[in-house]
């Protein structure tokens, strides 16, 4: 999973995939992953706040603890 936290709004989806085509494209045989599944993957939020900023790394710590919890069953 990506996260893309847009301060900026300048979120570009044209250049999201131009960067994935790249990616897959270097690791070429190692994934069989497609650009249109990578895309699904990334999560855009737009901040426009510090408070808000600091709200969502607060959520994306919070996801990442969660996912690591049940990946490798920390308590």
């Amino acid at each position: 999973m990506v996260f893309y936290i847009d301060t900026c709004n300048s979120f570009s989806p044209s250049r999201m995939v131009h960067i994935l085509h790249g990616l897959l494209d270097s690791n070429l045989g190692k994934t069989s992953v497609s650009v249109e599944e990578a895309l699904k993957l990334v999560v855009c939020s737009r901040v426009h706040d510090i408070f808000l900023l600091l709200r969502m790394l607060n959520e994306i710590d919070s996801i990442l603890n969660r996912r690591n919890e049940v990946q490798f069953g920390y308590v």
